[in-house]
């Protein structure tokens, strides 16, 4: 009887912790939609502005990248540039269409820029350009890496420089150059492709 009382007692607790399940309805107060406007630059380059939409947390709809918009850029030196949907142009790998001015960026001047869509509230934002940050050392090794009983050599850099007093965030880009050696059907001949990429590092 012990041990058919301990099953009893076991399968009844067992119960009473699955049916301890509460659903409760929360209703989340709906917010207006408002324009989100990205844009990355540096130092003689053009600005490419992505304008979308904001989305409600739970939302499932694909984010929406809009056109009509107007974007009026200006500089410190007085200069100025109006964006519209004509220069709207295809980005990187993606088939999404940005905003690219004609105006490039320039160490020294702060910029300004305000977005306008008609069915939208306006949205204004401003940046500046820094100047690069020395880099006063590169240094490189490789070291061997064992991975599914197969060793192979890894390469590790090390790069310093100064950082000027305050908070800055900064990228770092790295090119890099290698050969690729693919064997196709259906010989499976080696054939060497020269590969170049480029990474970014964000810090």
């Amino acid at each position: 009887m012990k041990s058919k009382l301990n099953i009893v007692v076991i399968l009844f607790c067992a119960l009473i912790i699955s049916a301890c399940n509460t659903v409760l309805d929360v209703e989340l107060p709906e917010r207006e939609p408002k324009l989100v406007v990205n844009c990355l630059f540096e130092q003689d380059s053009q600005f490419v502005f992505d304008v979308s939409v904001s989305k409600e947390i739970l939302d499932t709809v694909t984010l929406r990248h809009l056109e009509g918009a107007k974007i009026v850029l200006s500089a410190s030196d007085g200069t100025s540039e109006t964006i519209s949907t004509s220069q709207m142009t295809v980005v990187g790998f993606e088939t999404k269409r940005a905003y690219v001015s004609n105006m490039r960026a320039t160490v020294g001047l702060t910029y300004s820029i305000e977005v306008s869509h008609p069915e939208y509230s306006s949205v204004t934002s401003s940046a500046s350009v820094e100047s690069g940050v020395k880099i006063t050392s590169i240094d490189t090794s490789v070291f061997i890496e064992s991975n599914f009983g197969e060793q192979f050599p890894v390469l590790r850099m090390s790069v310093g420089f100064d950082d000027p007093v305050g908070e800055d965030y900064y990228e770092l880009k790295v090119y890099k150059y290698g050969k690729i050696v693919t064997y196709e059907p259906p010989n499976f001949e080696p054939d060497t492709i020269l590969s170049f990429e480029e990474v970014y590092y964000y810090f």
